[in-house]
């Protein structure tokens, strides 16, 4: 598990109540009613945490029933941010429309309601994954424009589907490769 150390010293809270919180959001039921249990710090930040509004208990005093503890919306859009919020910047960058190899202009950003449905099943509101992805989009619309080769990025739709940031990020590794010349035989490949 990462913990954001940024977001903890914002927050004033600790490594603990952390991990407290992410194993509320993740659901581990069994896990956090053991966790809790194991030590009576673990209780007192579980009451700091819903002063602080970060998660919701419906327990009264002496009870301990993990099914009536959640996250807030504030833990999660602080942490993983709004799903909605990550595809919208995902739409932002990539291109509106390119002018294919026939000379006919084709629209980019096909389907938005669907492709919203298939990036937050991808991401998984993982922050962390939204930005490696869309690292990987801005790097693949760079490479594609300096090899002029922007005609044949395909539309979100199929990007989104063929996970085609992947592609990306094996040629962004080959170019962070030194280049070694080698000599291929006929219908032989490098590795």
């Amino acid at each position: 598990m990462e913990i954001n150390v940024n977001f903890l010293i914002n927050n004033a809270i600790t490594a603990n109540q952390f991990l407290l919180m992410s194993l509320i959001h993740s659901e581990e039921k069994t896990l956090l009613k053991l966790y809790l249990e194991s030590n009576q710090q673990n209780q007192i930040d579980l009451v700091e945490l819903v002063k602080a509004r970060f998660i919701h208990n419906s327990n009264k005093e002496n009870e301990l029933d993990v099914e009536k503890i959640s996250v807030r919306t504030r833990f999660t859009e602080m942490i993983f941010g709004k799903p909605d919020d990550m595809f919208d910047e995902l739409i932002e960058t990539y291109p509106v429309k390119v002018i294919r190899s026939d000379g006919r202009p084709d629209y980019m950003r096909r389907d938005l309601k669907r492709c919203r449905s298939i990036y937050n099943r991808i991401i998984n509101k993982s922050k962390k994954k939204h930005e490696h992805i869309l690292e990987l989009l801005t790097y693949e619309i760079a490479y594609r424009r300096r090899e002029n080769s922007l005609m044949y990025m395909k539309i979100l739709p199929k990007w989104l589907a063929s996970e085609e940031w992947t592609t990306t990020e094996q040629i962004k590794g080959d170019s962070d490769q030194p280049f070694k010349q080698e000599e291929a035989g006929y219908g032989e490949c490098f590795e």
